[in-house]
């Protein structure tokens, strides 16, 4: 699994998906912001990288209330997460009053075999 694969995923959810910033908020816009945030590699018994494992955060943010676009975005993680190469788990709820926009952050963790990023 590579990290272009959550964002393909992220992409049936929404076209307005962005890594790691999102152009300047407009009213009306439900959004993704996606990005990595760390990783780990498995050695080998001859000290070769043999797996890697990214981890990450995505946001949904949303100006309608019980947005259903939410029920949507976690059957597309649940779809990654049926081959055990991807996790996730909901981080945090909330509004920004400034924006006027709910919020839903998601951490995630996948395994990349290959060590391959993208």
């Amino acid at each position: 699994m590579k990290a272009t694969d959550l964002r393909d995923a992220l992409l049936d959810v929404t076209e307005k998906v962005y890594h790691y910033r999102a152009p300047t908020r407009q009213a009306g816009e439900k959004y993704i912001v996606w990005g990595e945030t760390g990783g780990s590699v498995a050695l080998s018994a001859d000290d070769a990288p043999q797996a890697l494992t990214l981890t990450g955060e995505l946001i949904l943010y949303t100006q309608t209330e019980y947005d259903t676009v939410l029920n949507t975005l976690i059957a597309a993680l649940r779809t990654l997460a049926e081959d055990d190469l991807f996790a996730f788990q909901i981080g945090g709820m909330g509004y920004d009053e400034t924006g006027h926009f709910f919020q839903y952050v998601f951490s995630w963790s996948m395994a990349c075999g290959d060590c391959q990023v993208y």
